[in-house]
């Protein structure tokens, strides 16, 4: 099955929705399928409301028999957990996580949801649509195969994280720069699960973490790197940031963007001009690419869309409008 990155499954997501399709979302664990999903359609104002198959029962999806003794018959009233037009809007997403974990007999329930969006009685709000997500089995992640007759209603979209995806969602919720610059340096260990058995590796999800210790005091850092990302990715880590300690600080640059020292190496290229990006507003924006200039055209460039896209307003400082002159040739 063919790959896509973040941004892609939520085009993907996007074409399968607009003709009705539902979409289930393959990927490794940590890689951001649930927040893509939720930025996606936060951004376009839809309802989420999240299905844990995980933790149900198959009667959990049914609800509750109720008598109607005028009519002389039994009705099931929904479960809260299913999405009411008159409660939660008209349109919205039914996003059932870790469907493939859940016990074959709820996998067998979820088959007239997704075929027919109804489970009894229960009709899915016109307006909602169902996106499913699951790890797989070879991820070991007490994932479980899932039925032909349930993975043939589902237009299935492969995701893989990538690093263009990782960069703008770290600066758009504040991860520490370090960590986004880190990754950049050494892109092969944003996602990177060996075969063999391993309790901890690097993900997006556990970069996002360690982006909350990567400055802790020398000695215990080395210590929370590994707990989250493993021993290999912490020692490189520790070598980054030793070489980041020698740094000019973002002061040194705004005050004196055309004299300030600039780094040769290129892990300490990616960490200031990922740092200088994060700390740039309409007052300082002007220095920052003074300085940015100074360093590779790669850089330059890392620079002015870090900020840019953190920042859109940026878009129309002359700097931006200069930096966008002088290359023409590349699509920003």
């Amino acid at each position: 099955m063919a790959t896509s990155s973040i941004a892609q499954m939520q085009k993907d997501i996007k074409a399968y929705k607009d003709v009705g399709i539902p979409s289930f979302v393959w990927g490794d664990p940590g890689i951001g399928k649930t927040q893509g999903v939720e930025q996606m359609f936060e951004a376009l104002k839809y309802n989420i409301m999240f299905l844990d198959l995980s933790t149900l029962e198959s009667i959990d999806l049914r609800g509750l028999p109720a008598i109607d003794l005028q009519k002389e018959l039994v009705k099931w009233i929904p479960p809260e957990m299913l999405p009411n037009k008159k409660r939660d809007g008209n349109k919205g997403i039914l996003f059932m996580d870790e469907l493939n974990v859940a016990h074959p007999s709820i996998q067998a329930a979820c088959m007239p949801l997704v075929r027919e969006g109804r489970i009894g009685t229960w009709k899915i709000p016109k307006g909602w649509y169902i996106i499913g997500a699951g790890n797989y089995q070879s991820n070991r992640a007490s994932a479980q195969k899932m039925p032909t007759a349930l993975a043939d209603r589902f237009g299935h979209i492969n995701a893989v994280a990538d690093i263009e995806t990782f960069t703008n969602y770290a600066n758009f919720i504040g991860i520490d720069p370090l960590i986004v610059a880190f990754v950049r340096y050494r892109p092969e260990l944003l996602h990177k699960m060996d075969e063999h058995e391993q309790i901890v590796f690097t993900t997006p999800r556990s970069w996002e973490e360690a982006g909350k210790v990567c400055k802790a005091p020398d000695g215990q850092r080395f210590r929370l790197m590994d707990g989250l990302v493993g021993d290999g990715a912490a020692t490189e880590y520790e070598g980054f940031f030793k070489t980041y300690m020698y740094l000019p600080t973002i002061e040194e640059i705004i005050k004196n963007p055309k004299t300030t020292m600039v780094p040769t190496e290129p892990s300490a290229k990616y960490a200031v001009s990922t740092a200088i990006a994060r700390h740039a507003d309409k007052k300082n924006f002007s220095a920052v690419m003074d300085y940015a200039m100074r360093l590779d055209r790669e850089f330059e460039i890392i620079t002015s869309l870090d900020a840019t896209k953190r920042d859109p307003d940026l878009c129309d400082h002359k700097a931006f409008v200069d930096f966008a002159k002088r290359n023409q040739d590349i699509q920003i």
